[in-house]
């Protein structure tokens, strides 16, 4: 009896021995540990080395998804196949059809084109290139073996889990998945300009826009930096300044920073950058900005026009410049400012003042203008201008004085 019994005991051991060796577990070996243990480091999961009677175990969560893998056997060829499998869970984020998304007709605009572009792109890669699958909102991917290169299975893993990020967006958040898109390395380069290009001009004041727009800000493409700037609003005048202030940039470029900046709704801000600029050492940047205010007609910078004019330390040259514009703005605000300047140092200040007077002054400036006519001590072509600037005050004013072309040019 007890005989039986040991053999019957021996027999059950050894059966379940069997069982052991040939169950889903992970056998001692080197190899297969390194691998599951740099997989689990380089994505942050949580590794169970499993034993006798269960194998490796890593699970966790990646961009808010739950992530598995494990191993498991497959009969084939008679015996048994050790395969690994990886496992991406998105829950109802995860879409169950793809036609929807992955279609675009020519008369879409360019943002659905480019999603549906990118959603055919991902749904292969997904399933003819990494050959995963896709149900129920799980993504798995079967490898054989538990030894394998990690580097190669954490670079298709992490596209994985892009992709799904990617899908699980919803499909009318156009901006979002531009965004997402953008950042996709695995997506041709020019597609990915061209997402960030739609969407801080179709989606401008957006997150999505404004962090698309982050990322370009110090792009080493000046028209990029404009672009990205420009999708800023208000939050892009301190890079519209910066720009409009480097005489390295091409000048269409800087002329179109500030000609961007001039049409922004923030008068406060905007002035203070006009400032900023107006004062720049570079005489091409004074220029730049000097012509975008006079095309602009920009008031708010009257304030810095006058004050610069008014300034004893300001070269004759820009004061001539100043000048002009203050007469093409017409303000009569600053007719008094005009006054004094008919006996600056610089002729060509005197001259451009008298012009500015004939297109804006009132009585107040014939007095000063008459007496420069008079005068002979001033420059045959000054007085010729400070006639014509009477005659026109006069004429305006409704007090006579003959029919004199009205803002002569200064020579």
């Amino acid at each position: 009896m007890l005989v039986a019994i040991a053999i019957v005991a021996a027999l059950g051991v050894g059966l379940g021995i069997a069982w052991v060796v040939s169950g889903p577990k992970m056998q001692p070996d080197r190899a297969a540990e390194f691998c599951w243990n740099e997989f689990a480091t380089q994505l942050g999961l949580d590794y169970d080395a499993g034993g006798l009677l269960k194998g490796p175990y890593i699970s966790g969560n990646s961009k808010g998804m739950d992530v598995v893998m494990d191993t498991f056997h497959q009969q084939g060829d008679g015996s048994k196949v050790l395969f690994t499998r990886f496992v991406v869970n998105a829950g109802d984020g995860l879409p169950e059809g793809f036609d929807s998304t992955a279609k675009a007709k020519p008369s879409d605009d360019p943002a659905k084109r480019m999603v549906a572009q990118t959603t055919r792109r991902h749904i292969n890669d997904l399933v003819k290139k990494l050959g995963a699958t896709m149900a129920n909102g799980k993504v798995r991917l079967v490898r054989p073996g538990a030894v394998w290169s990690p580097q190669v299975m954490i670079k298709s893993v992490k596209h994985i889990i892009h992709i799904c990020e990617f899908l699980c967006i919803d499909s009318s958040d156009l901006a979002g998945k531009l965004l997402h898109g953008s950042r996709d390395k695995s997506l041709p380069d020019q597609l990915r300009a061209d997402m960030k290009r739609v969407l801080m001009e179709s989606y401008a004041g957006s997150t999505e826009s404004d962090s698309a727009a982050a990322e370009l800000i110090d792009d080493p493409d000046p028209k990029t930096r404009l672009r990205a700037a420009k999708s800023l609003g208000t939050k892009g005048i301190p890079v519209l300044v910066k720009m409009g202030r480097d005489p390295g940039i091409p000048r269409e470029v800087r002329d179109d920073a500030v000609g961007h900046l001039l049409r922004l709704n923030a008068p406060d801000q905007v002035a203070s950058s006009i400032r900023q600029l107006l004062t720049s050492s570079h005489a091409e940047v004074f220029r730049c900005v000097l012509t975008m205010v006079r095309r602009a007609r920009y008031a708010p910078a009257l304030s810095t026009l006058v004050e610069m004019a008014s300034d004893s330390r300001i070269s004759g040259e820009q004061v001539a410049a100043i000048t002009e514009v203050l007469g093409e703005m017409g303000d009569r605000s600053t007719q008094p400012l005009l006054i004094n300047l008919l006996s600056h140092d610089f002729l060509l200040v005197r001259r451009r003042a008298a012009v500015a007077l004939g297109r804006l002054g009132g009585p107040a400036s014939l007095g000063p203008l008459e007496e420069l006519t008079r005068s002979s001590n001033v420059n045959r072509r000054l007085k010729e201008l400070c006639s014509s600037a009477v005659k026109s005050i006069r004429t305006r004013s409704g007090m006579g004085g003959g029919d004199a072309t009205e803002g002569a040019e200064a020579s």
